[in-house]
């Protein structure tokens, strides 16, 4: 056997070497893109179930006291009519419901945790409230503890359920 065949024989070697070591990289590449897929799944489910039970902590402290129950309907009618009392409590009432809208904005936004038709849910049940005279005046007054870009997004809707009911926001 001469070098030629010898060269001939390694070159060989190392073409089968780099089909399997291409081969066994295509497998990786396949568990890893299903584990991301299965690891972004939990995430939505993480990310779906988190929203929830901030509502629901939200609906529950409302619905557990007649007085706070008092204070939200008064206060999502007209909330600058409120006694100091009331206002503060209506105050951090609605502070808590945005805030879980904001919670399920940020997931949206900065890491897709919360699936598009998730979002649009969240949308449509937000802007009903939107449409109330006492949350559209203390979102007024509110807006800049929130930060910009949920403030456009809320502003966005309430241009919406305004230009559909033919309210105006200050």
């Amino acid at each position: 056997m001469n070098w030629e065949a010898i060269a001939a024989i390694g070159e060989l070697v190392g073409a089968i070497a780099v089909v399997v070591s291409l081969a066994y990289l295509a497998i990786q590449i396949r568990q890893n893109t299903k584990q991301v897929a299965e690891q972004t799944k939990a995430l939505q489910l993480e990310a779906h179930n988190s929203s929830a039970a901030d509502f629901t902590r939200f609906r529950h402290s409302i619905i557990q006291s007649p007085q706070v129950a008092s204070v939200w309907r008064k206060g999502k009618e007209n909330y600058q009519e409120l006694q100091d009392d009331e206002r503060t409590q209506a105050d951090e009432l609605f502070r808590d419901f945005f805030w879980a809208f904001a919670n399920t904005f940020f997931r949206n936004l900065n890491d897709q945790a919360v699936t598009n038709d998730m979002w649009e849910m969240t949308e449509n049940f937000l802007r009903p409230y939107l449409e109330l005279p006492g949350v559209q005046q203390w979102w007024t007054t509110s807006r800049p503890e929130y930060p910009p870009v949920f403030v456009e997004r809320v502003d966005s809707l309430c241009d919406l359920v305004n230009s559909r009911s033919g309210n105006e926001l200050d």
